[in-house]
């Protein structure tokens, strides 16, 4: 006897196949993340689109979350939405959340929802990157978004590799006057908020860190829990620059998925 998938197998082109079996996949996943109606309405857009900017709605947001397909955007989304990599429960009320390394700003949506409260800082040096980034947080009056680079210290900066994915840009110190990207420091985005602490300072700087961490900085005082994700293939000393600065302090650690979570005991 013939089986069903011989027979669709015979009957329907392979390009159609792809796409139902693609189609089945992804709506199973989003389905039983977002509900029925979200789930299949993001099943649809990513199956059938391939190109373009497209908004996708998720569940617990006040808009859709715009994505650029063909690029990084999707696997960062699927992490922070779908998968809950940054999932965690405060007992408190939070004040300033400080999102460096923001990208198309997810993890800062997510933040606005889930503490909306709290103000959030998003900061993100690539311009591409800066577009969506705003897009994203239009809805939400307490997300604040700085087109800039966080660093130990007030210089120039450029991107180092213009080629890379939307999730990979890297900087470094430059004697350049044009094309530069604005360096900030801890101290200037507390200052900018006039707080006395950092709740959560996320940061996934692709390298950055051991710049950042270098040289005991004082503003590690002034910031309760840290999230962020350590780029030693990249930049070979990332780690060590950041756990000799956290051993002056009293901290616990633990992961969070790729991420290494601190907050002050």
């Amino acid at each position: 006897m013939i089986g069903l998938r011989t027979i669709v197998r015979a009957v329907v082109p392979r390009k159609i196949r792809l796409v139902i079996y693609r189609l089945r996949e992804i709506t199973l996943k989003y389905v039983r993340k977002f509900g029925l109606t979200k789930g299949l309405v993001c099943s649809v857009k990513l199956s059938f689109w391939s190109e373009g900017v497209i908004g996708l709605p998720v569940l617990g947001t006040r808009a859709p979350v715009f994505v650029r397909l063909n690029t990084s955007d999707l696997t960062v989304f699927e992490e922070v939405f779908l998968l809950d990599h940054f999932e965690m429960s405060f007992n408190v009320d939070l004040g300033l959340i400080v999102d460096g390394g923001a990208n198309a700003g997810y993890v800062s949506v997510y933040f606005a929802n889930r503490y909306p409260n709290a103000h959030i800082i998003a900061v993100e040096p690539e311009p591409s990157n800066c577009e969506i980034l705003r897009r994203n947080t239009s809805r939400y009056p307490n997300v604040t978004v700085l087109q800039a680079a966080i660093w130990p210290k007030k210089m120039a900066l450029e991107i180092e590799n213009g080629e890379a994915s939307k999730m990979g840009f890297r900087m470094r110190e430059t004697e350049l006057q044009e094309g530069t990207v604005e360096a900030l420091t801890i101290d200037d985005i507390i200052g900018l908020q006039n707080a006395k602490m950092i709740d959560i300072l996320k940061l996934d700087i692709e390298g950055a860190e051991k710049e950042l961490f270098s040289g005991q900085p004082q503003w590690l005082g002034r910031v309760r829990m840290v999230i962020i994700e350590l780029h030693d293939l990249l930049k070979p000393g990332c780690s060590d620059a950041f756990y000799s600065a956290m051993a002056k302090h009293k901290f616990t650690e633990f992961r969070l998925y790729e991420k290494v979570v601190v907050i002050r005991q």
